[in-house]
């Protein structure tokens, strides 16, 4: 089985709610909301708890900060992110400040950095992330992919697999490596 999230998009919580209601008509579970950028921790933090209230039930979000976030920030409001039953973060934070997340309370997910082909041998790094996100067209296509997940699996680090907007041949290219 192959799971597809749908992606949120603005910071409006109306808009957002909509989407998410959409999405689960649609039979979506999980859904994707880009976030981040300096000075949004609290509000971050505060709109995924007020989409979380807005619209109970059984369903998983991701967060992708894209590397917005500071450390301190990541300090301040990675427990409430957990408390809010977030699935994971996304490059919560730089590459180089991956390291000091290990243990965070929610999962983190690195997706930026795997675009060094490098990255993923430096253990101390990529080890912090709980989960890869692969894509076929940044990583440089479908074997690349099939080495990072080999890599991957032999340190007990999961893989999501993701496109960049290509379209829906892509979509089905994707799947079908998934």
């Amino acid at each position: 089985t192959v799971y597809v999230s749908k992606l949120l998009f603005g910071r409006r919580l109306g808009l957002l709610v909509g989407q998410l209601r959409r999405g689960l008509e649609e039979g979506f579970k999980t859904f994707k909301l880009k976030l981040g950028g300096p000075g949004y921790g609290q509000e971050d933090v505060s709109l995924v708890e007020r989409l979380r209230d807005a619209v109970p039930g059984e369903w998983r979000l991701r967060v992708d900060l894209n590397q917005g976030w500071s450390l301190a920030h990541c300090e301040r409001y990675l427990d409430r992110l957990a408390e809010a039953q977030v699935e994971l973060v996304e490059d919560p934070v730089p590459v180089d400040d991956m390291p000091q997340l290990c243990g965070a309370p929610v999962p983190i997910a690195a997706d930026e950095p795997l675009k060094d082909p490098d990255w993923p041998l430096r253990r101390e790094a990529s080890r912090c992330c709980r989960l890869w996100v692969l894509k076929p067209t940044v990583l440089g296509g479908f074997q690349r992919c099939q080495e990072v997940v080999r890599l991957a699996r032999e340190h007990g680090i999961g893989c999501i697999f993701s496109h960049c907007f290509e379209g829906p041949v892509a979509l089905a290219a994707v799947r079908t490596l998934a």
